[in-house]
């Protein structure tokens, strides 16, 4: 069945079945909808009368007329808003993103209201080929795609060569709280068949992204890219390091001896443990995709993913940057060394 909107005389229909004493499912099988769309149409249109919850069709109409009309006036978009779509849509903001944001930036603006679906219609007629509004641009190249999952039996870890590691059962229960900044997670991101890799080190409390080149998976050039991109920090800036069990890491008593923190690992075949990291590596494959056999071998482009990364809003912060978080905590200029 197609989506029909209530009329008025569907309306009154409901007010009288409702007043005689008749459920909601009587009501939907006799109009002829779904019992949730009639059970959502009494909910946001009933008002309290001398006590009682009460639907009366002549409010319900009005009310629809009204929601009608503002949406019409705010889907008919300003010229500042499709503005601020294209701009942040080429920096690889998502739709959802972007309307979360608008009310950040524009919390008493009400024409600077856009819904996520309404970007992703734009974005598949613009990628149909016309252009709404003015958007010319074919926008699916800036957008996020669940890659194929290849889900395989569980293989034995392989052995780092160190019998005993630090374990994440001893790490202060203050990183897992994510509220100190300071706790980092670490991982690397390999490239094409292991040359030019991607070491990725992330604040738990933060989601504050350092990204570096390591030229090959050897433990010692990786120990030296940990230290290279931390050691600009203020020794209470990196307290924590957690790490998964690749042989990569096992000269974490270097790192810890160097950078004057504590390293610890996770527990077999366990990513959830780095949670976080995990995230944030799929960010960074935006940007470096596997298909196409990226290489992190240019500084400038790193930095440049880094910084996208840094300064895109996030729902789970408020739909705030990690960089405003920073700068809240008075972190940025310190961290404007790394």
């Amino acid at each position: 069945m197609g989506h029909r909107q209530l009329n008025r005389e569907k309306r009154e229909i409901i007010e009288r079945l409702l007043g005689q004493g008749y459920s909601m499912r009587y009501t939907a099988n006799v109009l002829g909808y779904s019992p949730s769309a009639i059970s959502q149409e009494i909910t946001r249109n009933s008002k309290y009368i001398d006590g009682k919850l009460t639907y009366r069709s002549s409010n319900a109409q009005r009310r629809a007329r009204y929601r009608k009309k503002r949406y019409k006036t705010l889907t008919c978009k300003t010229k500042e808003v499709v503005v601020y779509v294209d701009e942040k849509l080429k920096k690889y903001w998502s739709p959802e993103q972007i309307h979360g944001r608008l009310k950040v930036e524009f919390p008493t603006n009400p024409t600077m209201r856009i819904s996520f679906k309404t970007i992703y219609r734009w974005i598949a007629k613009s990628a149909a080929g016309s252009s709404p509004l003015g958007l010319k641009s074919k926008y699916t190249q800036y957008l996020r795609f669940k890659r194929q999952r290849k889900y395989v039996s569980k293989g034995i870890a392989k052995p780092t060569g160190v019998r005993k590691l630090p374990c994440i059962t001893n790490r202060p229960e203050i990183a897992a709280q994510k509220v100190e900044f300071g706790h980092w997670e670490g991982d690397l991101v390999l490239g094409h068949r292991g040359v030019d890799n991607a070491l990725t080190l992330v604040d738990m409390s933060t989601g504050y992204l350092v990204v570096t080149r390591c030229k090959d998976k050897r433990m010692a050039t990786v120990s030296e890219a940990i230290e290279e991109a931390l050691s600009n920090l203020p020794g209470g800036l990196v307290k924590t390091i957690t790490l998964d069990r690749g042989s990569e890491f096992s000269a974490y008593e270097k790192v810890q001896k160097n950078l004057k923190c504590k390293v610890y690992f996770c527990h077999p075949q366990a990513p959830n443990e780095r949670a976080l990291n995990e995230q944030t590596n799929g960010l960074l494959r935006q940007f470096y995709p596997k298909r196409k056999r990226s290489v992190f071998s240019d500084p400038k482009r790193l930095t440049w993913a880094m910084d996208l990364i840094n300064n895109r809003p996030r729902k789970k912060y408020g739909y705030r940057t990690t960089w405003e978080i920073i700068e809240e905590r008075g972190l940025a200029k310190v961290l404007s060394l790394v």
